[in-house]
């Protein structure tokens, strides 16, 4: 009877570590997609603030500052870069797993979002010219 004790033991720390490991990367998928979804949340907010700023301001030209624009209870991302340029307002930062897709959703796939490479901003109506101002992999809306 003790030999059965004992495997049960075994076969229970066994189960437990396999359980615990098992949430340990649900939790880390869960964390993923909820930065995802903050990060693209944050990114359409700053593209709509960047829009009401265009609208306001329609002969501005150049690099356009977060401070002021933005509520002041969401943290600032220093990624997230808005820029206008011959009238058409661009929103970027660095292209993250798994955000693109997130942004594609909830612009509902709009042709205004893209990706760039070294010489083009990549939407699904196809190339475009990349502006000197964007790097690089980086994901960009239009407005």
């Amino acid at each position: 009877m003790l030999n059965l004790n004992r495997v049960l033991v075994v076969f229970f720390i066994f189960l437990s570590t396999h359980l615990f490991n098992t949430l340990k990367g649900k939790d880390a998928e869960v964390t993923s997609q909820v930065t995802d979804s903050l990060f693209t949340t944050t990114f359409l907010l700053y593209a709509d603030r960047l829009s009401t700023f265009k609208k306001n301001h329609p002969a501005y030209t150049g690099t356009v500052n977060a401070d002021g624009l933005l509520p002041p209870w969401l943290g600032k991302k220093p990624e997230i870069r808005m820029h206008i340029e011959n009238g058409i307002g661009y929103v970027d930062m660095p292209n993250q797993a798994g955000l693109y897709a997130g942004l594609m959703s909830a612009t509902d796939h709009s042709s205004l979002m893209g990706v760039t490479d070294e010489h083009h901003l990549i939407t699904l109506s196809g190339q475009i010219p990349k502006p000197p101002f964007i790097p690089e992999n980086h994901l960009v809306y239009m407005r």
